[in-house]
């Protein structure tokens, strides 16, 4: 079903052979309300499909006691490569391409991960007395 829609879209995306009205069909049916709550989940209000505005991001879930439970995403089994590669850019989880698609510096995510690794390693030195 919907994991057959990605992939011929991925098959024709790749033969350069998927229309443009398909594409917006498949992105209005499944791939927008799936961004939405990914970008939300990524700590954003919103991401608009279409790139005309991208809001400011708001505080991410934080913590242990954090659990994913969202019912569309759990039920979205797949987005195809095509729209995975583009959801990951638009919530800026991609580390090699910026939002416009282009080779980049590491993504947002990678740096806050680097940050908070590097914190975590001096805390826990601090803490032993190193």
């Amino acid at each position: 079903a919907v994991k057959d829609l990605f992939d011929g879209c991925d098959i024709l995306h790749g033969r350069a052979s998927l229309r443009t009205s398909t594409q917006r069909g498949v992105e209005r049916a499944y791939f927008a309300p799936v961004l939405r709550r990914l970008s939300r989940l990524c700590g954003y209000d919103a991401v608009d499909v279409d790139r005309r505005r991208t809001s400011t991001a708001v505080a991410a879930p934080q913590g242990a006691a954090f659990r994913l439970h969202e019912p569309l995403l759990e039920r979205q089994p797949t987005l195809g490569m095509a729209f995975n590669q583009r959801a990951l850019r638009e919530v800026g989880l991609s580390a090699d391409h910026d939002e416009r698609g282009g080779a980049s510096a590491p993504a947002t995510w990678v740096r806050l991960a680097r940050r908070d690794s590097w914190r975590e390693l001096r805390d826990a030195l601090a803490s032993s007395g190193q």
